[in-house]
């Protein structure tokens, strides 16, 4: 049974929410990634090479463009999945880990828009829907994270966690039962 003054407050279910939709948008990036992982290879087989040549170095640089987004959207999704839980729950520390974790998240995806292919070449090895689509969804992810903060900044939601005063701290009871033995 939740009693009213246990519930989260509107901005903590919302913020919960909010998590809980960055992780299904970083889902989508995943799929969009495996989809043009499977265009990428064939189209960097296909590609004729000359001895010195700077088109491995390029193909090289999409690779890793793609295999970043790809990771980042992995670990944000599993991260944000996590938090929307651990938001509903009372604890001082959970605020500063959800603005620490976002914070984190946007300066990766937004190093991620230029991860790679930015070039001409190295957008023909891409299907010609992944950068519009991984742009989009990075857009939307950066939204969500701001919006995930100002819902954690809410008056509300501080109060929901910070640790409730009527509740005794067992480790100041411990430090008082030690003094007073020590006595």
């Amino acid at each position: 049974m939740v009693l009213a003054e246990d519930r989260a407050p509107r901005a903590v279910r919302a913020c919960s929410l909010l998590l809980a939709g960055f992780a299904v948008v970083c889902a989508v990036m995943v799929v969009g990634a495996v989809l043009a992982w499977q265009h990428f290879g064939p189209a960097a087989d296909g590609i004729p090479r000359l001895p010195g040549d700077s088109v491995d170095k390029q193909i090289s640089s999409v690779r890793t463009g793609l295999a970043y987004q790809t990771g980042l959207a992995v670990v944000a999704g599993l991260a944000a999945l996590g938090l929307a839980v651990v938001v509903r729950r009372r604890r001082s520390w959970v605020q500063r880990t959800v603005w620490c974790t976002m914070g984190a998240l946007v300066i990766g995806l937004l190093l991620g828009l230029t991860a790679g292919e930015s070039t001409s070449f190295g957008l023909s090895l891409l299907p010609g829907w992944y950068p519009a689509l991984s742009s989009v969804l990075t857009a939307i992810l950066v939204a969500t994270a701001v919006a995930v903060a100002v819902a954690m900044s809410r008056t509300a939601s501080e109060e929901f966690h910070q640790p409730d005063p009527r509740q005794a701290d067992p480790r100041w009871e411990s430090f008082v039962r030690r003094q007073q033995q020590e006595r």
